[in-house]
């Protein structure tokens, strides 16, 4: 997901000597900013490697195969979701995109842990409402994160969705924190394991959450770079596993999703994945292909003119 720009400065900050080792995936989705660096390195001098040895999933999954047919445009629709996970195939759909159904199976795969990915933030398949509602369904008899302001004391902290963050809340990191004690990346994912009933006097800190194993105190500068997690949207996800995912496929944003989002979502599972909306919005994904490949960024054609120079 490199743009243009990054690479260029990170290149231009490097020795000449240095080697580089380009990892990624041309199925996914493309950088947010210009360019398609990974990409135009495909059928160039420059040596490429195809790994084709699964890891998150077995050669037998249900996941696996839905996933490959994407990438392939060969597109094999998994089985519709039955009464019960239990019930069903590790990859189903499930045309009932409700949110009653949508809490139903997200508890019985066993709640907080698990992931809702979605290509939107607002709407009724959105994140934001996503949110709401599962930290409704998990209860809101939990004790808040307070935040002392200067002018009306001892406060409870409110997003920027206007969601409180609760004690065993999942979080998610929306900007980088570089403190040495909290490392913390955009993206990242933890859970609110403590609370405190009064601010720390020298750190200012108002809870405790864990983050790829580590406590992190909640500070008021990290207060503001945090959202509820228990839905992300696909853009975030990218990088990321979890053992089950619900992947949101809302009708009114068939037009942003393009065969990279869907490819992304469906492979961030291990164990089960769960597709909510309509097949359709899936073969139309998987026909309009990658948006990102209509971009002329002119970067091969570079590359090539500068292998026939030497």
């Amino acid at each position: 997901m490199v743009d243009l720009l990054s690479m260029y400065r990170l290149v231009s900050m490097l020795p000449m000597a240095t080697r580089i080792l380009f990892v990624g995936d041309t199925s996914q989705l493309p950088p947010v900013g210009d360019g398609l660096v990974f990409h135009a390195l495909v059928d160039t001098p420059i040596q490429f490697f195809n790994l084709s040895q699964v890891k998150r999933q077995s050669d037998q999954s249900g996941i696996h195969k839905f996933a490959t047919s994407i990438r392939n445009s060969e597109l094999e629709m998994p089985n519709q979701t039955q009464s019960t996970l239990a019930e069903s195939d590790d990859c189903s759909i499930e045309a009932n995109s409700n949110m009653p159904r949508l809490i139903g199976l997200w508890k019985e795969a066993g709640g907080i842990g698990n992931i809702v990915l979605s290509p939107v933030r607002k709407g009724l398949l959105g994140v934001e409402n996503i949110n709401t509602q599962l930290q409704q369904a998990v209860g809101l008899d939990r004790q808040a994160l307070y935040y002392r302001d200067e002018m009306r004391g001892w406060i409870p902290w409110i997003t920027p969705s206007g969601a409180r963050l609760l004690e065993g809340d999942p979080v998610l990191v929306v900007a980088n924190n570089y403190e040495e004690d909290a490392d913390l990346r955009n993206g990242d994912l933890g859970i609110i394991t403590e609370v405190f009933q009064k601010a720390d006097e020298q750190s200012g800190a108002v809870g405790v959450m864990e983050v790829n194993d580590a406590a992190i105190f909640i500070t008021p500068g990290i207060l503001m770079k945090l959202q509820l997690g228990y839905a992300v949207t696909i853009h975030k996800s990218q990088g990321s596993q979890w053992a089950t995912c619900f992947v949101m496929l809302p009708t009114e944003a068939s037009r942003m999703i393009d065969q990279t989002l869907i490819y992304t979502a469906v492979t961030r599972p291990t164990d089960r994945l769960v597709l909510f909306g309509d097949e359709a919005v899936v073969v139309q994904a998987v026909r309009r292909g990658s948006i990102a490949l209509e971009r002329r960024t002119c970067l091969r054609e570079r590359i090539l003119t500068a292998e026939n120079l030497q």
